[in-house]
């Protein structure tokens, strides 16, 4: 009679094994699994990061080329407005020194010589 007792217990509060197929993975399985949704964040993450970096080297080349042109242009016209004050200060010394006549038998002064003419 207690043997039949325990029996009845047990066979009442008994549960039958069931299992399914996502909770018989093996331990390997779930390591490669989350491993794989690892690998492709990682991948995803890194193709965004590559995507803005060529993005942003896009911008910079395109600033830079612009800055370039920019600096030539400028570079350009402060050349030919350097070589036209240098006209302006030749022909003004030109000039000046055609005003200036040296009187007879006086050698001419060149300010371009280094030395005063002889006495």
């Amino acid at each position: 009679m207690f043997r039949l007792a325990i029996t009845r217990s047990v066979v009442a509060n008994a549960r039958p094994l069931h299992s399914t197929a996502v909770v018989q993975k093996t331990v390997t399985e779930k390591v490669s699994e989350v491993a794989d949704n690892v690998n492709k964040g990682v991948g995803k993450k890194l193709a965004d990061a590559i995507g803005a970096g060529q993005e942003a080297a896009a911008k910079t080349k395109e600033t830079l080329g612009t800055a370039t042109e920019e600096t030539k242009k400028k570079a350009g016209e402060t050349a030919a407005t350097a070589e036209q004050k240098k006209n302006e200060a030749a022909s003004a010394t030109r000039d000046a020194m055609k005003k200036v006549k040296p009187e007879s038998g006086e050698q001419q002064f060149s300010p371009l010589s280094c030395a005063p003419p002889p006495p």
